[in-house]
């Protein structure tokens, strides 16, 4: 299968278990990519037991391995691709990657570490829920502002609370989180919300300035504020 230039958009489940696709190729330009688009593509190619749909990674076809190592050239890391990997320690993204799915390394809960290469420019909802470890940003992804937004937690009574738009960290559980040398801001409520086991974040020199609460409500890290005197 070749994919033309001018394709944008994949459907969700456009080519699920079309068992029998070996091959195909992606355009250069962006592609914006639905859920479950090669579930079931039992005979796309498989590289150090990670299946690929030409740039796309598909994911882990064994979810009991330690370490991961992502092949070059690869730029879409795609939906559920590492999912429940809960024995990783090490997944390694290339510097050629420019996005992650939604949920790509949900519940990946024995990381040691992750880094979120510098090419990557966008990153789905959840992508990160429930990991651990030491989460490294070389992507200027962070330099962007969020806002703050009201959501419903869904009980039977109106009750509201504020988090940052930054949904890509929803549920996630790092304990430390350092900052790559080319990252020159940290925007606007960037973490805000998100630290519930975040204790060290690393911030160096390259960093210019600090977004408003851009590490607010990060309790772990510094304590309940209304402790302060």
């Amino acid at each position: 299968v070749i994919v033309g230039s001018g394709v944008s958009y994949i459907c969700k489940g456009a080519f699920y278990i079309c068992s029998c696709l070996s091959d195909i190729s992606l355009p250069i330009g962006y592609i914006w990519f639905n859920e479950d688009v090669f579930k079931g593509c039992t005979s796309l190619p498989i590289e150090n037991d990670v299946r690929y749909a030409d740039t796309y990674v598909v994911g882990a076809v064994n979810k009991n391995k330690t370490s991961y190592t992502i092949r070059e050239g690869s730029r879409y890391i795609g939906y559920q691709a590492f999912k429940y990997c809960k024995k990783a320690k090490n997944i390694s993204i290339p510097d050629s990657v420019t996005k992650i799915e939604e949920e790509a390394f949900y519940g990946c809960s024995n990381l040691q570490q992750i880094v979120i290469s510098k090419n990557i420019t966008s990153i789905s909802p959840d992508a990160f829920s429930y990991c651990t470890g030491e989460l490294v940003i070389n992507s200027k992804i962070v330099e962007e502002d969020c806002e703050l937004v009201e959501r419903y937690t869904g009980l039977s009574y109106p009750r509201t609370y504020e988090r940052s738009t930054n949904f890509w960290l929803d549920n996630s559980q790092f304990s430390k989180i350092t900052i790559g040398n080319n990252v020159q801001k940290l925007g606007n409520y960037a973490f805000y919300g998100n630290g519930w086991k975040l204790k060290s974040v690393t911030i160096p020199e390259s960093v210019l300035s600090i977004g408003v609460a851009a590490l607010g409500d990060c309790k772990q890290l510094y304590g309940d504020c209304e402790q302060l005197t």
